[in-house]
Parts: structure tokens; sequence; C-alpha cells
């Protein structure tokens, strides 16, 4: 196991670890009802940030393993961010799910366009590099086969510009502007025409996350095109993270009609559900096929490079 890997893994689960300290921290104790007089539920005790913290536990464990290059730490790391990759793939659901609700009232940006976009940047920053890096310390070497990787780089490139299209295309139904009087708008008697206090208006944030999302998958996309192996494996974990993440919309996204925009522009019988269902088969699906090609091919070209020497010393 090389040094260089295991202490970048090592050091993205340490940033794991701190983020998930940081907002579990405050919920260990007792809820602000706690106090004498106070007309709030009590819950003395709640389990589940304690959950948290025995992941956390486990994240410094797998740091502590990989620094020491242990072997149980490549397969502690798989375990450690397919928990967050599907925690991750949940939290697209639901804010998908939210984007699609009737009768939110918001002003401003919607809370659920800046939750999916800070889930798709954990996605690029923290589990899918994570992950890359832990398969290549787990795989053997390959090859460079430049024509199934221009395959699967284009079909990757087709998907970053799905979802950069879907990113513009919803932003205006997350955002609505302080002149705003449609349905569900938030409307100050005194001072028409004005933001609430609670408003978010932080473009900065969001830019802050979509751009750099952008730009790691287009460098995969990039090292793909070149066959560069870390790009490969790389590409996987992306269509796998894509394929756990339309599974779990399709298997818990609320679909009634009474409260869903999605009914407004298309017909009772397509569910969203199917929707997601059939973006499996023509994206995540193609994509691993191609770059199974590729590993395939590569693989090839290392058996013949290491059996010509044979054959020669044989003659």
């Amino acid at each position: 196991m090389r040094r260089g890997p295991s202490v970048a893994v090592a050091a993205i689960l340490v940033l794991e670890l701190a983020y998930i300290l940081h907002t579990t921290a405050p919920d260990l104790g007792p809820s602000p009802g706690c106090y004498p007089g106070s007309v709030d539920v009590c819950v003395s005790f709640r389990p589940f940030p304690w959950l948290w913290i025995g992941m956390a536990t486990l994240l410094f464990l797998n740091a502590v393993a990989l620094v020491l290059r242990k072997r149980i730490g490549i397969a502690l790391g798989f375990l450690t961010q397919a928990v967050l990759l599907l925690g991750l793939a949940r939290n697209l659901s639901q804010e998908i799910g939210w984007s699609l609700s009737e009768g939110s009232l918001w002003s401003g940006i919607a809370s659920w366009y800046p939750d999916l976009l800070f889930s798709t940047v954990s996605l690029c920053v923290s589990v899918g590099p994570a992950l890359t890096l832990l398969a290549i310390m787990a795989a053997t070497p390959a090859a460079r086969n430049p024509r199934p990787a221009r395959v699967a780089a284009l079909l990757l490139g087709a998907q970053l510009a799905g979802l950069i299209a879907a990113a513009l295309i919803s932003f205006p139904a997350a955002f609505r502007g302080c002149d705003y009087t449609g349905p569900g708008a938030i409307v100050i008697a005194d001072f028409p025409g004005t933001c609430p206090d609670f408003a978010d208006l932080d473009f900065g944030r969001l830019f802050a996350m979509a751009i750099p999302s952008a730009s790691i998958l287009l460098v995969v996309c990039i090292g793909i095109w070149f066959s560069r192996n870390w790009a490969v494996w790389a590409g996987f974990i992306w269509q796998t993270a894509l394929a756990v993440a339309l599974f779990a919309l399709a298997a818990t996204l609320w679909d009634q009609t009474s409260q869903n925009y999605w009914y407004e522009s298309f017909p009772v019988w397509l569910s969203p559900r199917y929707l997601a269902d059939l973006l499996i088969l023509i994206g995540p699906v193609p994509a691993l096929a191609a770059l199974l090609a590729v590993r395939q091919s590569t693989h090839r070209g290392v058996q013949q490079r290491t059996a010509s020497p044979a054959s020669n010393s044989a003659l």
C-alpha cells in the first residue's frame, strides 16, 4: 500500500470527521425545552446524534489504519464511504421531493436548492475522491486503451451537460424575488415588494458549491478521454453514486398527485419514479458498460505485456 493515496484518503476522512462533530455536537445534550417553566417538549436523550458519533469514531479508526498502511483500512474505507453515500443519496431524494411539493412558503432561495448542491459537492469533493483512491489502492494497474475510453468520456460528458442543464432549469423554480406575489409568497403588509429578514439571498454560496462540483466532473471526463487510470476509477464511482441516488429517488419519492408540481406538466400515469428508473437505464448503465470495456481492454493489455518477456525468454 503506497503512502501517498493512504494519507490522502486519511485527510478526507479527517475532514468528514470534523464536519460530523461540528454538526452533531449541539444535539448531543437534552433538547432546548428541558428547563423549568418551558412549554416545549423535553427530550432528555436523543439517540440519533450518537449514531453519528459512532460513525465519527469509525472514521477516526479508519484514518489511523490508513496512515499505518494496514490493509484493513481499505475495507473500512469502503464501508464508511458506502454509508455516507447512502446517506447523501437519501438527502438528494428528499431534496428533490421538496422541490416538487406544493404549498411551501418561502422568500428568496428555497432551502432545498442549496441543500441539493451541498449533497452534490459532498459527493464530488469528499466521498467520490475517497472511494476512487481506495479503488486504486485495491486494484491492479492497467494499461491505456483510448477507443473505449473516449466513448465513456463522451457518455459522462453528456451526463455532465445534463446535470448542469437540470441545475440551471430548476433554479427559477427555487428562487422567488422580493417582488413575487404568486402562490406561496411571503408578503409584508407594511412594506410590499421587500423580502423578509430570513430570506436567503446568498447567491455566492450557490456558486461556491456548483463550480467545484462541475469542475471536478469535467476533469474526470478529460482524464477518461486520455485513458488515465485514476479517471476511469473516478468514472466508476461517479456512475455508481448516480445509480444509487436514482435508485433511492425511485424508491422513496412521494408521488401523490394532489401535492406534486410534476403532474401539472405530465400525465398522472407518468410517475417521477418511473423517470428515475428510466434514467438509470439510459445513464449509468451504458456508461458503466463503457468503463468496464476500458478496464477489460486495459487489463488484457497488461497481461500481454507481462506475458511477452516470458515468451521471449523461452525462445
